[in-house]
């Protein structure tokens, strides 16, 4: 092979980062194979010594190694790549598990919540029927509840901390009808609503009977 096409090789190889070349001092050298090698600024072949062919071996040996780095970075690339994956995923489940137990828990306390106003509601003794002393379950005095509009009306504040965000309704049923709303702050957007209807008994004093109605209890969760 001539000279100078090795030497053009040389340079395109070596701008390619493929080969390597070495400085003896004097000049700089292309080894070509383990029979010679040669100078790049005169283009003469000269042969190869015992010394050169070592380097040469050298150069070959730092070749493979290098690409073996190389597989076993990209090895180590892809293992931390699907660690991360992984981790993504369980983060997602993780997130999503949280998530169901926060609304399954903010549900419960909302039942809690309505169970209590509805006990409260159904059980005020300011509203309560009474003979003799003795009080009625399940019974609303028709004039406690006619009065009872008016002191909530007065103390809002008050009964807001009893009934937060609801409203309650009692309906007389027979033999006539008739409805008044006694307690009234809804929520305007809600994330929930709990409706329950007692049965009570209503009795009116004044003409000494007994009617039959419905407390309704709305209670609404944000």
């Amino acid at each position: 092979m001539h000279t100078s096409l090795l030497v053009k090789m040389y340079k395109t190889l070596k701008s390619r980062k493929i080969l390597d070349f070495r400085d003896t001092g004097n000049a700089k050298h292309f080894q070509v194979n383990q029979r010679f090698f040669v100078n790049l600024e005169t283009s003469k072949k000269f042969p190869v010594s015992q010394k050169n062919r070592r380097f040469f071996s050298g150069s070959r040996k730092f070749v493979k190694f290098s690409r073996k780095s190389q597989i076993h970075m990209m090895e180590t690339m892809a293992v931390l790549a699907i660690f991360f994956i992984l981790v993504a995923i369980g983060l997602i489940f993780y997130s999503s598990v949280v998530t169901r137990n926060v609304a399954i828990e903010k549900e419960g306390n909302n039942q809690l919540n309505a169970v209590r106003i509805v006990q409260m509601a159904s059980f005020l003794p300011e509203l309560q029927c009474s003979q003799e002393n003795i009080i009625i379950d399940n019974c609303i005095d028709i004039l406690n509840l006619e009065s009872m509009l008016e002191v909530i009306n007065e103390n809002q504040i008050y009964y807001f901390d009893k009934f937060s965000f609801s409203r309650i309704i009692v309906n007389k049923i027979y033999p006539d009808e008739e409805e008044w709303l006694l307690y009234n702050k809804p929520l305007e957007e809600y994330s929930g609503k709990s409706v329950t209807n007692t049965p009570m008994l209503l009795f009116d004093p004044i003409e000494n009977r007994n009617s039959f109605g419905v407390m309704n209890i709305e209670v609404f969760s944000k």
